[in-house]
């Protein structure tokens, strides 16, 4: 969930810009005071560090609603804007935008289904490919399995990726059978007569 649900980052980056991160300054009588060299050199500060900043979509004051008795704020203080859509559409599996997309690697013999490959040297189960040279992805995704949203990437979400990528094509194989068994009930011609068809998905 938290793989793409919180993603403030674009391909791994944040914003350009880059913002101090070194101590400055401290709060005396909750006014900013400017440290010292000697105060930088207590607390082993380093003033000059930077890094990117992060995307900040609201940090404008927010506005206020009444709700009769009590008033509001219509929105939090500060809103970060999130580049990747939410998990439940599966965008980790099938992408969110046109470059994510194109890192989702379908099977030649049947593009409705996810590639799979077997292991080197092993048989049994089929996993996601690794990347190729010519995808569109940052170089520390190199030797990752292929898939829309690869940033983060762990070996819990490797285990996860694949098990999506199977139940996708387990459930592409079943849908395909059923439909070549009843091809009329894909159309909403099913026989009201006829008792509804029920299935589960293996892996």
């Amino acid at each position: 969930m938290t793989h793409d649900w919180f993603s403030h980052l674009e391909n791994g980056h944040n914003a350009p810009q880059y913002m101090k991160v070194g101590c400055e300054t401290k709060l005396v009588n909750n006014v900013e005071v400017p440290l010292t060299p000697e105060d930088i050199a207590k607390l082993g500060c380093r003033p000059d560090d930077r890094m990117d900043k992060g995307y900040v979509a609201q940090d404008a004051p927010p506005g206020t609603f009444d709700s009769g008795e009590h008033t509001y704020l219509a929105r939090a203080p500060k809103t970060m804007a999130n580049t990747n859509t939410a998990w439940w559409d599966a965008s980790q599996l099938y992408g969110f935008d046109d470059t994510s997309r194109q890192r989702v690697k379908r099977d030649p013999a049947d593009t409705a289904k996810v590639l799979l490959v077997p292991a080197a040297g092993q048989s049994g189960p089929r996993y996601l490919p690794v990347f190729g040279p010519n995808d569109p992805i940052n170089p520390e995704w190199t030797g990752q399995e292929a898939a829309a949203f690869p940033d983060n990437w762990t070996v819990g979400l490797s285990f996860l990726h694949n098990l999506f990528a199977r139940e996708h094509n387990s459930f592409v194989s079943e849908f395909q059978r059923v439909a070549a068994e009843t091809p009329d009930a894909d159309c909403g011609l099913r026989d009201p007569a006829e008792p509804k068809r029920s299935f589960a998905i293996g892996m």
